[in-house]
């Protein structure tokens, strides 16, 4: 499945004018689903970076092929996450490329010794909260095998439970697992039931830009954590960021979420059409670097009746807040220039053009 002479930049998306969006965020079924999925009915083409792990890149005694029942949890996961989305695929909705680093160790070494060496950011308010409520659910599932005794000793000393409480817990748990996709059901000895539990908040701030000037693609992100880092990358003249779309983009505080296209995998009409031909032109307008103010004003008139014209109280569509930053000189680092220009890959963006965000809390 990971061929080393595959030659990835050949076979992924390339920067072509198409309406086409990345996302960057936790790529986790369990959540994907809530804003970043039906996101995709608004672009022409939508990606989304596969989690699935490349044994090649790890060491034996973290690898999949050399300790498979580590992964048994990992390969749920991995399972149900392709099951959901293989119909999306099929249907050409949304395309699950790989980590170019997963065909090129010198490229993911050379990403990892970046990240490592930027400046941090704590992560928010929600998206620690996520990462707890994931990783609280990821215990809890991983050790439906443990005997009973263990699983209740556990509870009582991760999170403090008394023993009644923890045995009312397990006991809860026990008779949900048969309908559970992400329980794992054999019972194992004391000593055999360590699980591997990866979480994937990916692509990563440096291969956010590489991917999406590679594929020409505007990053979607529903992590304020990654919004905060991505606008730092804001190209600056003489010190400020400058937005010649700002009229447009400023209207753009709140939109519709298509729910209906996760059940129907048909992405819906009218105001869903509208939305769609308004984002399409604006993208259009920013890659021919358009600033004419007459064609800007009729633009976001246009965009202005929409924005009026919607029910804040549909149910199947309800309104999510929405933010875009498309600076002059669009988005970029050096060191991730420098990494294109050392790939293989001869055809690419020289910046990321525009950022979305979609349902973060500061901008509810």
């Amino acid at each position: 499945m990971w061929p080393r002479e595959t030659d990835l930049y050949s076979l992924l998306p390339k920067p072509d004018g198409t309406f086409r969006g990345l996302y960057t965020g936790q790529i986790d079924i369990r959540v994907i689903g809530a804003r970043a999925l039906p996101m995709a009915s608004v672009f022409d083409e939508f990606l989304i970076q596969s989690p699935i792990l490349n044994p090649n890149n790890v060491r034996p005694e973290f690898s999949p092929i050399e300790t498979p029942q580590a992964y048994k949890y990992q390969a749920l996961k991995d399972f149900l996450f392709m099951l959901e989305l293989e119909p999306f695929i099929w249907e050409g909705l949304l395309n699950v490329i790989p980590d170019p680093g997963n065909h090129d160790q010198d490229l993911q070494r050379s990403m990892m010794e970046i990240a490592r060496g930027r400046e941090s950011l704590d992560p928010s308010a929600s998206d620690a909260r996520l990462s707890f409520e994931l990783t609280t659910q990821d215990l809890l599932n991983s050790t439906a095998m443990m005997p009973r005794a263990q699983r209740i000793k556990l509870l009582e000393d991760e999170f403090h439970l008394p023993q009644a409480e923890a045995e009312s817990i397990v006991k809860a748990l026990e008779s949900m697992a048969e309908a559970s996709p992400l329980m794992v059901l054999q019972k194992l000895g004391p000593g055999n039931g360590g699980q591997f539990i990866q979480s994937c908040m990916a692509p990563n701030f440096e291969m956010a830009l590489f991917l999406g000037q590679v594929t020409g693609a505007v990053l979607l992100t529903d992590s304020e954590t990654r919004w905060k880092q991505l606008s730092k990358a804001q190209h600056l003249n003489q010190g400020f960021a400058r937005h010649p779309w700002k009229k447009l983009q400023d209207q753009f505080k709140r939109v519709p979420v298509d729910y209906r296209f996760i059940d129907t995998l048909k992405k819906s009409d009218k105001q869903f059409s509208t939305l769609r031909g308004l984002l399409k032109s604006m993208d259009s307008m920013i890659q021919r670097d358009e600033r004419d103010a007459g064609q800007i004003s009729n633009l976001a008139a246009k965009i202005g009746s929409f924005l009026g014209s919607l029910d804040e109280t549909d149910e199947m569509s309800p309104l999510e807040s929405f933010e875009m930053l498309s600076p002059e000189g669009g988005f970029y680092d050096l060191k991730v220039q420098r990494l294109l220009t050392r790939s293989s890959c001869t055809h690419y963006e020289d910046h990321v053009r525009s950022i979305y965000a979609i349902g973060l809390p500061h901008l509810a």
